[in-house]
């Protein structure tokens, strides 16, 4: 495993061994879900060979759990006639702003630390090339939801981030931004143990990052790599 994926599933289980974050008071039930993916990333570049477009479907699996959002995604894809591989490991911390301000109320704001790691290789002759590895670690806050209707809980959020981007080996940086959402319905009386989840994320996220060359030599000035993520996924909880 990658250093900076390590680095990631340890904060994760860290998390998850401390409780809600922050003592934040959402629901303490945990949800897993396996995810539908749609991905969408691009880099446009004057020279064809290193310019490419990831506009392909993975799958992977979402994890929440108060004040906890984690998911995995993996998959191949297409750009033009090249072979893609992808892998996503996303962890945000969650806590809450003005808790007892709004106390009772169906809103509240939502502050995070969020971290990325996207690894993207291009697969040409049986070789693999990275086309795109880096970690991306920083703050966001915004608004959420949280309502119950009888065994019913909506639990969602929006927030813009943005934080500090490192290429996984070398020194080449830059600055990632993003804008995460997400919508969960629980049904949380399915057994006396177990509830049903569904739910969609969307994510905006740029990397303005050390050109293609980082990847071979000290890298010559910043581009942007443009994405977008949907995560459609049906599960547990309990």
């Amino acid at each position: 495993m990658r250093p900076a994926a390590a680095w990631m599933v340890l904060a994760a289980l860290t998390a998850l061994a401390a409780g809600p974050a922050f003592g934040q008071p959402l629901d303490a039930r945990i949800g897993v879900g396996a995810a539908f993916v749609p991905v969408t990333f691009e880099l446009e570049h004057e020279n064809s060979a290193i310019a490419f477009r990831f506009d392909d479907s993975v799958y992977g699996l979402v994890f929440t759990r108060a004040g906890l959002h984690a998911s995995v995604y993996r998959g191949n894809g297409t750009a033009g006639d090249r072979e893609m591989d992808l892998f996503d490991i996303n962890l945000a911390i969650k806590g809450e702003l003005l808790g007892d301000q709004l106390e009772g109320q169906w809103f509240y704001v939502p502050v995070m630390l969020h971290s990325t790691y996207r690894r993207i290789r291009r697969v040409e002759e049986n070789t693999e090339f990275a086309a795109f590895e880096y970690t991306g670690i920083g703050l966001g806050a915004g608004l959420g939801i949280r309502h119950s209707f009888g065994q019913i809980r909506v639990l969602g959020h929006a927030a813009p981030g943005i934080g500090l981007a490192t290429r996984s080996f070398g020194t080449s940086g830059g600055r990632t931004t993003l804008l995460d959402t997400d919508l969960e319905v629980r049904f949380d009386g399915l057994t006396d143990r177990f509830g049903l989840l569904v739910g969609y994320g969307f994510r905006l996220q740029n990397w303005r990052v050390g050109g293609p060359d980082a990847f071979d030599a000290a890298g010559s000035g910043k581009v942007t790599y443009r994405g977008s993520t949907q995560a459609l996924r049906v599960g547990l909880t309990w």
